[in-house]
C-alpha cells in the first residue's frame, strides 16, 4: 500500500501498526457481539506489536512481564461523569455555588469529540476560534465549525466541532481566558506576550500564569478525576486520556452504522 498523499510506500512499521489496529478494532467489536458474522482473524498473520511473521513482541510492562495492546472503550455514562467531575462547562458556571476553572474540562471534551491526541490539544489556535464568532448562532446549535489542529508526525488535520460546543468555547476565551492574560500582564509586564494557544494557565496559579498549558497538565487534572471516580465506584477501570480518542472512532462508527 502507499500514502494517498505522496503515493510513497508506507514504512513496514507504519503498515504493521495500523494493521494491529484494524484487527484489534475487529476483534473489540466480536467481543461486544456487535458483527452479525464472525471473520476469522488468524490467517492474517499480524500479532499484536508482533513482525510480519507473527512472532510475539509484545510491549514491556513493569516488573519485566508482557501485556496485549488493550483499547477502553469510555460508555457513555462513564464519560458524562468525568466531564462532570472536571468540572462545569462555561454556561454553567453561573449556577455553581463554587465553581471551578472551566479549561480541563474543555480540553478533556475537546478530546473525546474530536478524538485528539494530547499534543493535538495544545495545538488548537484562539484565533481560529475568534474567527468564528461572528458566525455561531444559539438557534443553530449543530452547524459544524472547522478547526486545525496539529500532531504527531507535526502533521496537521481538521476537526470538526458543533456550534452549541463552540459558543462554550468563547465563553471560556472572552471570561476566564481573558482574566488569565489579565493576570499574565500583571505579573510579567511588558514582557508578556498573549500566546496563539486557546488553552493557557488560569490567573491563580503561582507559576505560568497566563502563560499556554501543556500537555502534561491537563493530563494530571484527568489522572486526579479518574481517581476520584475510581474511588466514588463511578468506573471499574482506569482509563488513558488516549482511550477518548478510541471512545470517540468507535461512537463515530456506531453512529453511522445506526444511520
Amino acid at each position: 500500500p502507499t500514502r494517498p498523499a505522496s503515493d510513497l510506500p508506507y514504512k513496514p512499521s507504519t503498515a504493521r501498526r495500523r494493521s494491529t489496529t484494524a484487527i484489534g478494532f475487529v476483534e473489540w467489536l466480536q467481543k461486544e457481539g456487535r458483527l452479525s458474522e464472525r471473520i476469522e482473524l488468524g490467517h492474517l498473520g499480524v500479532s499484536r506489536r508482533g513482525n510480519d511473521q507473527g512472532q510475539s513482541n509484545r510491549p514491556r510492562v513493569a516488573g519485566g512481564g508482557t501485556s496485549h495492546l488493550t483499547f477502553n472503550i469510555l460508555k457513555r455514562r462513564e464519560a458524562a461523569s468525568l466531564l462532570e467531575l472536571l468540572g462545569p462547562l462555561p454556561s454553567e458556571m453561573a449556577t455553581r455555588t463554587n465553581p471551578s476553572r472551566c479549561r480541563d474540562r474543555l480540553a478533556v471534551q475537546v478530546a473525546l469529540m474530536a478524538g485528539l491526541r494530547r499534543s493535538e490539544l495544545t495545538s488548537l489556535v484562539v484565533s481560529e476560534l475568534e474567527q468564528c464568532a461572528g458566525n455561531v448562532r444559539e438557534d443553530c446549535p449543530l452547524d459544524p465549525f472547522f478547526f486545525t489542529v496539529v500532531g504527531k508526525g507535526n502533521k496537521a488535520r481538521v476537526i470538526e466541532l458543533p456550534g452549541w460546543f463552540v459558543l462554550e468555547l468563547l465563553n471560556y476565551v472572552n471570561n476566564e481566558r481573558m482574566m488569565a492574560v489579565r493576570s499574565g500582564r500583571e505579573r510579567y509586564g511588558d514582557t508578556y506576550v498573549q500566546p496563539k494557544s486557546l488553552f493557557i494557565n488560569g490567573p491563580k496559579v503561582s507559576t505560568r500564569r497566563g502563560l499556554a498549558t501543556d500537555a502534561g497538565t491537563i493530563y494530571r487534572s484527568f489522572r486526579i478525576v479518574q481517581k476520584k471516580l475510581l474511588e466514588l465506584g463511578h468506573v471499574k477501570r482506569t482509563f488513558r486520556l488516549h482511550d477518548l480518542r478510541h471512545t470517540f472512532a468507535v461512537w463515530k462508527w456506531l453512529s453511522l452504522k445506526r444511520a
